[in-house]
């Protein structure tokens, strides 16, 4: 049975009238590299890939992934912010600009090995809404969570708001980045820093993570549903 990320490559590949070779062509890649996702044995597309990936089939990558129904691409510039009149929570979000960034996916990862962790993109995939809690912070972006390693906290394919600027509190959601060659990021929950080093849980398998001081270049807040709707 087709994924829906297999599915929907298909769907525009039929849409567009052009083949896995031509596809591949306008991406740059080799002319097997669309043919393996069709026949399934390719199962995801990261990074620059997956931004190339939905510009060559002219959608948004968060509908290529399963997580919009939306298919237009929006990924030329964010909308323009306007003022929101004070009512409910979820009726503010649904007036909100789309103008929060989406750099990729951040992996739950296997025990914070290099297997599983993710390269962020340096342009952003897609844009989504921007929920009343950040409205005003202008560092803020968004990741889609990858593996299953943070169930149920966090699910693959959920999509999760980044704030650099909030302090980072023991229990907390956090994203980890890494300073390496390929720029790792993780989905972790906080729990210390113990002599500079960062010191963190994941629930799949249950394990406790540490990364050193001299590699981590930032441990960023994601924010829960109350903190999103400013309550």
């Amino acid at each position: 049975m087709d994924t829906v990320f297999q599915s929907r490559v298909k769907e525009r590949l039929r849409e567009l009238n052009i083949n896995e070779y031509d596809a591949a062509q306008r991406m740059g890649k080799s002319r097997t590299f669309v043919y393996d996702i069709v026949t399934g044995k390719k199962t995801s597309v990261q990074g620059e890939n997956l931004v190339h990936l939905a510009r060559a089939l002219n959608v948004s990558a968060n509908w290529l992934l399963g997580a919009s129904d939306e298919k237009t691409a929006r990924i030329d510039k964010p909308q323009e912010r306007r003022s929101v009149p004070n009512s409910d929570p979820l009726e503010i979000a649904s007036m909100t600009p789309r103008d929060v960034p989406v750099f990729g996916t951040a992996s739950g990862s296997i025990l914070g090995t290099k297997s599983g962790a993710w390269q962020l993109t340096d342009e952003p995939v897609d844009w989504v809404h921007r929920p009343p809690g950040l409205i005003g912070a202008r560092d803020a972006y968004a990741l889609y969570v990858e593996n299953e390693s943070m169930v149920p906290q966090h699910n693959p394919g959920d999509l999760v708001y980044v704030h650099p600027g909030r302090p980072v509190r023991s229990g907390d959601s956090v994203i980890v980045k890494i300073q390496n060659a390929e720029r790792e990021t993780y989905i972790k929950r906080f729990r210390k820093r113990e002599n500079g080093d960062v010191r963190c849980e994941q629930h799949n398998p249950k394990s406790t993570v540490t990364y050193k001081r001299d590699t981590v270049i930032g441990v960023h807040k994601v924010l829960s549903l109350a903190e999103l709707m400013g309550v």
